[in-house]
């Protein structure tokens, strides 16, 4: 009781505050996004989406404890103004919390999620379906809250409230958000050891494009000289020389040109 004594009381001032500036409850929006943040959706970049990605636990937890304030703010409130603003934050912060918790637990089912991303979600609401249905259970068991609050009987449930948020939620929300920072590391390593392959075969075939353009270029020269030796008789043969040389440095061009093709290739997955 102790727990829901100091909470309370701390609600009892905000709402002494309000009864006392009746114009600024009523004047109160929730200014807080509810919206899925733009680096999680389908066109956004993978390495932003996975940034983002990391932060969904935190608005889950986020969203879930502003449902829990606006309970309380309801519970208090001495005008209709105030408890219409303390619903309004309610619903709010529902939705903020339904859109973060439906990034995790859809995964790769998710319509809007960045692939990669929903791809990495996928997969782990699959190895930590305990923490996704915690998830999914939260927003019930606050609902009871917010009925109990209505009724005018909060304590008990605010109680099994925090007592389920304190050793359940809250472990199995931590465990899957280091299990999240987790995977996308991975996945980054992953992908500067494919980078650094790729780029690696890169090298070797320009350098083997190489070889072959040095190849035709002494193949061009011996021409050129069996070409003169030969007088007029080679002269057919030094045109011939000449179109080979003119290949072989034709070769030697785009092998350093698609070396940096490659590079800037690779370079701009990584980044994305």
């Amino acid at each position: 009781m102790a727990g829901v004594n100091i909470v309370f009381t701390f609600f009892r001032q905000v709402a002494a505050m309000t009864a006392r500036t009746p114009a600024k409850a009523m004047a109160y929006r929730p200014t807080f996004s509810a919206e899925m943040p733009v680096d999680l959706r389908r066109d956004a970049s993978v390495e932003a989406a996975m940034r983002a990605c990391i932060d969904l636990p935190v608005l889950v937890r986020t969203h879930g404890g502003r449902m829990v304030v606006a309970a309380g703010a309801l519970a208090f409130a001495t005008t209709k103004s105030a408890a219409d603003a303390a619903r309004a934050a309610w619903k709010h912060s529902l939705a903020g919390y339904e859109m973060a918790a439906g990034c995790i637990a859809l995964g790769r089912d998710h319509p809007d999620l960045q692939p990669a991303t929903a791809a990495l979600l996928g997969d782990l609401a699959q190895s930590h379906r305990d923490a996704v249905n915690m998830i999914l259970e939260y927003p019930e068991r606050a609902g009871r809250l917010l009925t109990a609050v209505e009724a005018g009987e909060v304590g008990t449930t605010y109680d099994a409230l925090m007592t389920f948020m304190y050793e359940d939620y809250v472990p199995c929300l931590t465990a899957l958000e280091t299990a999240i920072k987790r995977a996308v590391q991975e996945r980054r390593s992953e992908g500067e050891r494919a980078a650094d392959a790729a780029r690696k075969r890169a090298q070797d075939a320009r350098g083997q494009i190489g070889s072959i353009a040095r190849t035709v270029r002494l193949i061009s020269l011996n021409a050129r000289v069996e070409a003169a030796r030969a007088g007029e008789a080679g002269h057919a043969f030094a045109v011939i020389a000449s179109e080979i040389r003119a290949l072989s440095e034709r070769t030697e061009t785009a092998s350093t040109e698609l070396e940096a093709s490659i590079d800037a290739i690779l370079d701009h997955v990584q980044r994305h």
